[in-house]
């Protein structure tokens, strides 16, 4: 198994790349949606999947000559339930398709990144399959954290069938099929408790110390603050706090992390 983290970026030193994961139903988009409105840049790396697949897509001549003519579209793309029957349930398939694709999704990675403009960006891959592939890992911009989202099953299953229409059978299949808690777990540095609702999700976020005016300092361009909220599942309820800021002109990131015991507040700063 990988070791927690990537390396760290050395093309962008200033740059902080996250991996963010979790099973269906965690509620992981909307933490990164959280994450997005806040300021970070993220990247929705199933979305790339799918667009390796479209017309003129990077994997789709490849794929073509490896499953036959008949996983090809009218349009020219990839018929993805063709290809899904071929390889679903199929261990030799699906790695044959994985070394496809997942090159492919990390060649698109590492151009998003690359197209940023800011060099101190806060960068998310949002990325259902983190434990099981290299995808977000073996590329120019590899994820350097990794944040895993998780919920009680029975919450699970209550949003996968009141959000999305999949029935309960059904989920549980599919959640089953995926990487277990504890394999998640074993990569990650935060760990999201998302079982309740969004109030429970974002705890109130204290305003930015104020510099004082006897210092003649210019003041931050920027100072944003993002939310890991319940980090460690074995400390329940502490909220994580992520402070980034940029002073005097220049990006200055540090992280500071501090775990304290079960009834105190888990804070990590960069400036």
């Amino acid at each position: 198994m990988r070791p927690k983290g990537g390396l760290a970026d050395s093309a962008n030193i200033l740059m902080l790349i996250v991996g963010l994961t979790g099973g269906m139903g965690v509620g992981k988009s909307t933490v990164a949606g959280l994450l997005s409105d806040l300021g970070a840049e993220v990247v929705d790396v199933d979305a790339l999947g799918r667009q390796i697949l479209e017309p003129g897509g990077l994997a789709v001549s490849s794929i073509i000559d490896r499953f036959g003519s008949t996983v090809s579209s009218e349009d020219g793309g990839i018929d993805r339930t063709a290809l899904a029957s071929i390889v679903f349930g199929d261990g030799d398939q699906l790695s044959a398709l994985e070394e496809i694709s997942h090159p492919a999704i990390n060649e698109l990675l590492d151009k998003a990144v690359d197209d940023l403009e800011k060099p101190d960006s806060i960068v998310v891959y949002d990325m259902a399959v983190l434990v099981e592939s290299r995808l977000g890992y073996e590329t120019k911009h590899p994820y350097e954290v990794v944040v895993v989202v998780e919920a009680p099953m029975q919450e699970r299953l209550d949003r996968l069938q009141d959000q999305r229409g999949i029935k309960r059978e059904d989920a549980l299949a599919r959640i089953e099929s995926q990487a277990s808690d504890e394999e998640r777990r074993a990569v990650a540095q935060f760990i999201i408790a998302n079982g309740g609702d969004l109030d429970a999700l974002v705890p109130p976020i204290p305003a930015p110390p104020q510099r004082s005016p006897a210092v003649s300092q210019p003041p931050s361009r920027r100072t944003m603050a993002y939310v890991l909220t319940n980090a460690m599942i074995s400390l329940p309820a502490l909220p994580a706090l992520i402070y980034f800021g940029e002073q005097w002109g220049v990006a200055v990131q540090v992280v500071l992390a501090v775990f304290i015991l079960v009834s105190t507040t888990m804070l990590v700063a960069l400036l």
